[in-house]
């Protein structure tokens, strides 16, 4: 009995570092989670100590709008200008965020300014080249706003074949006035080869298809008949376009 209490005594002991080092092990564990949550707990709170929620800036004025974000460490931005006849001139129509949104200090506020009432209505600028269309514009109040281009065959260049808003509409958002620009599409064609060919022919063609009359230049010592083409401005078989200018070397 004596042998049996002894073994199980020496057995405890032999048991006991095992026991610390799994105890060991469970608070450091426990000492681990406790720290990292509160880590989170400190920059959850550091985070939104560094955010201020965005005041409502509309039907303020500019420069009061302005004041009230630097007051809260908050910068404007103006995204643009539309017509709105239920909040006066210069005063904030919409802005983004939106009230009561944390927004982090540093950050930017943007937002739509009101032009008020428009009572002018649009000009009519279509069949004016773009810089008479500039000028209209900004005698009405309005701008210029994105300008695309179309080629055409039948139009004049630089003409204005269609805008957005119509002419005479009042009822507009915004002040700019997009508008379609017609341009004139180049004719191209591939420079014939008129070389040993007499010089009255050669001009014949090229007044039948429309160009100028060419540039002779006469040249002695061509080995080549008396009026005939030598050598010819574009080379056969490049490209020629309708206002090119077209130089023939003539044999005297």
């Amino acid at each position: 009995m004596v042998s049996r209490r002894r073994k199980k005594k020496r057995s405890a002991k032999r048991r006991n570092p095992f026991v610390a080092v799994v105890k060991l092990g469970l608070l450091a564990g426990v000492l681990m989670v406790v720290f990292l949550f509160s880590l989170i707990i400190s920059m959850r709170v550091a985070t939104r100590a560094t955010e201020v929620v965005v005041p409502s800036l509309i039907r303020i004025d500019m420069e009061q709008a302005r004041k009230k974000l630097e007051a809260l460490g908050l910068g404007l931005t103006v995204e643009g200008e539309v017509y709105d006849a239920s909040i006066p001139n210069g005063a904030v129509v919409a802005q983004l965020p939106t009230p009561g949104v944390r927004l982090k200090a540093n950050g930017r506020v943007r937002v739509m300014v009101s032009l008020g009432v428009q009572h002018k209505p649009v000009p009519d600028l279509i069949g004016s080249t773009q810089r008479v269309a500039r000028l209209m514009s900004q005698q009405s109040g309005y701008e210029i706003g994105h300008t695309s281009e179309i080629f055409l065959a039948d139009v004049g260049s630089d003409q204005i074949i269609r805008q957005v808003p119509n002419p005479g509409s009042t009822e507009v958002l915004t002040a700019r006035v997009d508008v379609l620009v017609g341009k004139k599409r180049v004719q191209r064609y591939i420079m014939p080869d008129f070389r040993d060919l007499n010089l009255n022919r050669v001009r014949s063609l090229i007044r039948k298809n429309g160009f100028e009359s060419p540039k002779v230049n006469y040249t002695r010592g061509a080995r080549r008949a008396r009026g005939k083409v030598v050598r010819q401005y574009p080379e056969p078989g490049n490209m020629l376009k309708e206002n090119d200018k077209i130089i023939l070397e003539v044999a005297s």
